[in-house]
């Protein structure tokens, strides 16, 4: 009788607790079990991901793409990044820059020159090695290479031109080139070791010329040439003015 007195009897401000302590334990077991079921579905499979530079620029989200990276990585994945390039007139990361190449992009005239060594510096340099640091600090393995690099791809100019068609547009990708050609191995190498290749966005012509590459194609290329399980383009959602209405 004594103890049925206690159940009755009980704080109903401790039982509040234990309930809410119950449901935390319940969401922590859920959490683990989907950890453990992804671990197992994504155990040696390949994942090609694209990196923006709305992501490079912004701390926090940099920071939780990294980790994502990291989360994937241990359930067993296969990684391969693809950065984006950034506008050196207007990041936020260039502040970040010693105070030479400052100087330098000072003097830069002409952005959509790829032969520019200063540009090919910072973006293929600066910022490849940038992501490589953030994996390495919270214990990935991982490697900067650029599209140059042994030959992993080749690029071509587009063809593509801006024109207007009755309710139709075509793009244009402006400077940026494509990749017509790609060496897996490399890539498949870096795999085997557990080494996540982050891929800067250049590569050279037939003529030994560099291209910047528009990196939507090349992620999508890579992905092909590895016949990769999954292909992961983070996108930014723009927020539309109340005064327009998005049917």
């Amino acid at each position: 009788m004594q103890e049925n007195l206690k159940l009755v009897w009980q704080n109903a401000s401790n039982l509040k607790n234990k309930e809410v302590d119950s449901i935390s334990s319940l969401n922590n077991i859920a959490i683990i079990k989907n950890i453990i079921k992804c671990s197992s579905e994504l155990k040696n499979q390949a994942i090609v991901l694209k990196l923006p530079a709305t992501i490079i620029i912004d701390d926090k989200l940099f920071t939780a793409f990294i980790e994502s990276v990291r989360l994937l990585e241990m359930c067993g994945a296969k990684i391969y990044i693809v950065h984006d390039h950034i506008d050196l007139r207007s990041s936020s990361l260039i502040s970040q820059i010693d105070e030479n190449f400052s100087q330098k992009i000072s003097k830069i005239s002409d952005y959509s020159s790829l032969n520019n060594p200063i540009i090919m510096e910072i973006l293929s340099s600066y910022v490849n090695k940038l992501i490589v640091t953030k994996l390495s600090s919270i214990g990935c393995y991982a490697v900067g290479i650029s599209g140059k690099d042994a030959n992993l791809l080749q690029a071509k100019k587009s063809k593509l031109s801006y024109r207007k068609i009755v309710n139709h547009d075509v793009i244009n990708i402006g400077f940026l080139s494509e990749p017509i050609m790609i060496n897996p191995e490399i890539l498949l190498n870096f795999a085997d070791n557990n080494i996540i290749p982050v891929i800067a966005p250049f590569a050279s012509d037939d003529q030994e010329k560099t291209h910047l590459l528009n990196v939507n194609l090349t992620v999508a290329t890579i992905a092909s040439a590895l016949s990769a399980e999954h292909l992961i383009l983070p996108y930014e959602i723009y927020r539309y003015p109340r005064r327009f209405r998005i049917i």
